[in-house]
């Protein structure tokens, strides 16, 4: 299910693309959520507060990989 994202005075979508979504890996997802939301990219690259963006169902690809902290025993 999608949800809806209300800016705050000086967000950016690329930001709130990544809190929301977890990630900024993904370049597909800004274009997810601009295709969503027509018009929005007439807004400017700073928001001002009160804009109503939908951030629509995405799969996340994780790239991050595993990490391992210690040593095989």
């Amino acid at each position: 299910m999608s949800a809806v994202v209300i800016s705050k005075d000086g967000d950016m979508v690329d930001a709130l693309v990544a809190v929301h979504y977890g990630t900024t890996a993904n370049l597909g997802l800004l274009d997810t959520v601009f295709a969503a939301n027509p018009g929005l990219e007439f807004q400017g690259p700073v928001l001002p507060s009160g804009v109503a963006i939908t951030m629509p169902d995405a799969e996340v690809e994780n790239t991050r990989g595993t990490v391992r902290l210690w040593g095989t025993s």
